[in-house]
């Protein structure tokens, strides 16, 4: 059987000095931006539902809590970049856990976003080379 390859724009990212974890995604696909436009609201949500509880919650149902936040993140991440990200990412850590003053899975966010932006400004860049070569070729032909 042939193979076709066919560049589907996935980058390779190396999280932290971890060589086993590397994360693979498209970062030019134009889905991945509308899925990326609302995970920011949906994580400082889950944080929100965090925060309300009081210490008057008994330490199991806030153990119980954190756990459920951390797996409701990692699949949100997932959602938007793609199965086995946030476990490449996050590795066992809870997701939700602070540095910086912030959750660590919104310091992901922080750190992947302007590379998206970047690659996107990119392909936009090298399509408007291609279609204006075209636009010319076309014009020979009036």
């Amino acid at each position: 059987m042939e193979r076709l390859v066919i560049n589907k724009g996935f980058k390779e990212y190396q999280i932290n000095d971890d060589e086993n974890a590397v994360i693979r995604i498209s970062t030019t696909d134009f889905g991945l931006i509308d899925r990326l436009t609302a995970i920011d609201k949906k994580i400082k949500g889950i944080v929100n539902d965090l925060e309300k509880m009081t210490k008057s919650d008994d330490d199991e149902a806030i153990k119980a809590a954190l756990r459920e936040a951390d797996e409701k993140t990692k699949q949100e991440i997932d959602n938007v970049f793609g199965v086995g990200i946030s476990a490449a990412v996050f590795g066992d850590m809870n997701c939700l856990s602070f540095a910086g003053g912030q959750p660590i899975a919104l310091n992901f966010i922080d750190a992947i976003a302007p590379k998206i932006k970047a690659d996107l400004d990119k392909e936009q860049r090298a399509s408007e080379k291609r279609i204006k070569k075209y636009t010319e070729a076309a014009k020979a032909f009036k």
